[in-house]
């Protein structure tokens, strides 16, 4: 993709597009759990694949919650004083619970190969998860937009600090899922350009030919090819 076609790093657009990223894994979590609750799994890779998806989806949601309230918050209280980051972190600690739930109906899920109470407790949670964040990110986005930011914060440092964002994003991701699920998970579910800002989040241009190049067509393929049917292509 030529350089001018790149998507340029805002605040509020990574932001926006980490939304996107997490809106995606929901739906699909939400939907896919249903039907396999309801007519079984189709085979043992779809069970696999579930399980490894939410767990990156859950990785993911703590992640950025965790970023907003240590990094972002802090920040934009400086530039914006007027949005309503104590309502907004509130909202990320009532979603904490449900994430706990999430988690341990995973293990139950992990652990049986049939459909059962596990999946049915992980749907469930899955639905409250989902009604939260829709009500959560309207709130957000409503407040924290690229507009009233790019009024009090120039386009260098916005930059800057989407360099800072991201480095503490990932710190919060590593170690809690294997790199062979968390990077498929983290690019196939955003397109276009919203794909190539995520493998422009990595630390360097080599990294990401290595991760899209060898990694995840060859090296890591077998590992999360059970998490295929739920991603973009």
């Amino acid at each position: 993709m030529p350089t001018s076609e790149l998507p340029l790093s805002d605040i509020a657009g990574d932001v926006l597009r980490i939304h996107r990223l997490v809106t995606r894994a929901l739906r699909v979590s939400v939907e896919e759990s249903a039907v396999y609750a309801r007519e079984g799994y189709p085979d043992e890779s779809h069970r696999r694949g579930l399980v490894a998806y939410v767990r990156c989806l859950a990785t993911l949601l703590h992640a950025h919650h965790i970023t907003e309230d240590e990094s972002v918050f802090p920040y934009l209280r400086q530039v914006l004083p007027d949005a309503p980051y104590e309502a907004l972190t509130a909202q990320h600690h009532a979603m904490d619970p449900i994430l706990d739930r999430i988690r341990a109906a995973l293990e139950g899920v992990a652990d049986s190969d049939q459909a059962g109470p596990a999946l049915e407790a992980l749907h469930h949670s899955l639905e409250q998860m989902n009604a939260l964040w829709h009500a959560h990110i309207a709130q957000e986005e409503a407040h924290v937009s690229a507009e009233r930011i790019g009024v009090v914060v120039d386009d260098a440092e916005q930059a800057q600090m989407s360099v800072v964002f991201a480095r503490e994003g990932r710190r919060h991701q590593m170690g809690l899922v294997p790199l062979y699920w968390l990077l498929p998970f983290l690019l196939y579910n955003l397109e276009g350009q919203d794909r190539q800002w995520m493998l422009n989040q990595m630390p360097s241009p080599r990294l990401s030919w290595i991760v899209t190049g060898v990694l995840l067509p060859w090296i890591w393929r077998k590992r999360w090819e059970p998490m295929a049917p739920f991603l973009l292509d």
